[in-house]
């Protein structure tokens, strides 16, 4: 007996030498969360992540400054376009904004995009042809994962100046298709 507790003992200090951070599904986000945010996109400072063996100590306190705001994490029935996003299970909202996900044991996927748009400076409901990940499990500290997401706008021309429609004479479209891609490594 003492030889299994005394084996028992020693596993249990080896694993804790090879320990490493892990998120798991229980750190996604849920409706109902509610996550503050600090953007400080002219930060000058340096973070040091270390290595993957550890003990690590962190300082993030150079990140206290810059934008703050707070991501709202709700039921997407509650979205302006939640009918183009029926397969949602959450919604996050910002600003008017809205970014629709489907969530499950190993990932959160973003659907697509809705409600009020900055840049265009109205609502407008946009599904992803290729849909990234948002959140994956399990992820280890140092790792990383890949994501690729596509979608197509399509336009009226109404929404362009009639002298920028003009000087395309008889060929003026009466709409305007963009594609946008974007590979993310996270």
């Amino acid at each position: 007996m003492k030889s299994f507790s005394l084996l028992t003992i020693l596993f249990g200090f080896l694993s804790m030498m090879n320990a490493q951070i892990m998120v798991t599904n229980s750190t996604f986000p849920a409706v109902g969360d509610k996550l503050k945010l600090v953007e400080n996109s002219n930060f000058s400072g340096q973070l040091n992540m270390g290595n993957v063996s550890g003990p690590q100590v962190w300082d993030f306190s150079a990140l206290n400054s810059g934008r703050q705001y707070t991501e709202s994490y709700v039921d997407p029935k509650t979205g302006v376009d939640a009918a183009t996003f029926p397969d949602a299970n959450m919604m996050l909202q910002t600003n008017g904004e809205e970014e629709y996900f489907k969530t499950s044991a190993n990932a959160v996927t973003s659907l697509g995009l809705g409600g009020e748009n900055q840049l265009l400076g109205s609502n407008v409901a946009v599904r992803y042809i290729k849909q990234p990940t948002f959140r994956s499990a399990p992820l280890t500290f140092i790792g990383a994962t890949k994501s690729e997401s596509s979608f197509r706008l399509q336009l009226s021309s109404d929404i362009f100046p009639d002298t920028l429609l003009a000087s395309f004479g008889a060929f003026a479209p009466d709409s305007i298709r963009i594609e946008f891609s974007s590979h993310l490594l996270d």
